[in-house]
């Protein structure tokens, strides 16, 4: 939960920068925000770990 000390920080999901990958990729956001509409989530497709 997110309050005042701590941020909600958005969702990150990893993608690889291929057109359908991102389509795909798009296509999830729009599912998870149809279900939480106050869900700051975005794709990331740099290289290398995402942690």
């Amino acid at each position: 939960m997110a309050t005042a000390e701590h941020p909600a920080r958005p969702l990150r999901i990893g993608t690889r920068s291929s057109p359908l990958a991102l389509a795909q990729t798009d296509m999830v956001i729009a599912a998870l925000r149809e279900r939480a509409p106050a869900l700051a989530a975005e794709a990331d497709s740099r290289q290398g770990d995402l942690a």
